[in-house]
């Protein structure tokens, strides 16, 4: 289900109280209600994309918020999509059948 348009991020509890995943398509925003607390925010890898910078609330891939009651936040995530090829590693699996003792 590759899709070179589609990003992932995990926002989880500090205190494990809260657990969710958003997926993104390229241009998309997307709002979240949590409750007061504080959360980490982090992108799904591995990915097609590397972060280029963030913006707002935060700005680091893996930070924390924390979020305070009647407030609104606002997080941007600039993403620059790795082609394929040589960015990725490639390997070979080979069955040996071995007869006698080993």
């Amino acid at each position: 289900n590759y899709n070179e348009n589609t990003f992932q991020f995990h926002i989880t509890g500090i205190t494990s109280n809260y657990e969710t995943w958003i997926t993104l398509e390229k241009d998309k925003c997307d709002t979240v209600y949590l409750d007061p607390g504080t959360y980490k925010i982090k992108e799904i890898v591995p990915q097609e994309y590397k972060i280029k910078s963030v913006t707002g609330s935060i700005t680091a891939d893996d930070s924390n918020l924390v979020v305070k009651e009647d407030k609104d936040y606002e997080i941007t995530y600039t993403n620059e999509f790795m082609r394929r090829g040589f960015l990725h590693s490639f390997g070979r699996v080979v069955n040996k059948i071995v007869q006698g003792d080993v």
